[in-house]
């Protein structure tokens, strides 16, 4: 079982910070990404999450720093999708709110992640 914050089970359907945060330790290098815990919280988080992240509909927030956990667990078809939808609906439009210079931050993170693999 894993838990979230207080010691209370993860919530999977609650986006954050209970599903969303299960990715932190491989985003992080504290578990690497073949570890069997990653692959499981991984797993877990794409089947109640994946599409609706990917497609910009999870919550409010783009969560780009979601998008290096997908590149770190070698998930570079969701990566690419997400890269472009972000593309499309911040930085093409000059979109600003919900785009701040975090989420710039980390989208620019797993750019670089996917570009030094070629």
């Amino acid at each position: 079982m894993y838990y979230a914050a207080e010691g209370n089970p993860v919530t999977w359907e609650r986006f954050y910070a209970d599903a969303a945060c299960q990715l932190y330790p491989v985003i992080f290098g504290l578990n690497a990404p073949t570890d069997f815990r990653s692959v499981t919280l991984f797993n877990r988080f794409k089947t109640a999450h994946g599409a609706a992240w990917q497609n910009l509909t999870a919550d409010a927030f783009p969560w780009t720093i979601l998008s290096y956990a997908y590149a770190k667990m070698k998930d570079y078809a969701s990566v690419d999708q997400y890269l472009q939808n972000c593309k499309t609906t911040y930085i093409d439009t000059g979109n600003l709110y919900p785009w701040h210079c975090g989420e710039a931050g980390f989208i620019l993170r797993t750019a670089a992640y996917m570009k030094s693999l070629n």
